[in-house]
């Protein structure tokens, strides 16, 4: 899923991250469930959503999915406004 773009559904964003037993962090790192997030990104975007990096993804509720969702899209957002990556 592309953050950015009116694509990124919360649902369908919690039921991928409901498939996987890795760590949230690495998850997002991976790039199968969400593109442009790298390690800086990910660790930004988890501390604003009050998320430990090691949490399995599968554990995450859709509460705290949005949370994050957003997160990832504000970091990403400010990151592009101020020529970040």
């Amino acid at each position: 899923m592309e953050p950015l773009s009116g694509n990124f559904d919360v649902k369908d964003f919690h039921n991928s991250l409901g498939k996987r037993k890795a760590a949230i962090k690495q998850v997002l790192l991976a790039g199968d469930v969400v593109v442009g997030v790298g390690n800086i990104y990910a660790s930004e975007a988890l501390f604003l959503a009050g998320i430990r990096p090691t949490l399995a993804a599968s554990r995450i509720s859709a509460p705290r999915a949005a949370k994050l969702r957003q997160a990832i899209r504000d970091v990403l957002t400010r990151a592009v406004e101020k020529g970040g990556s």
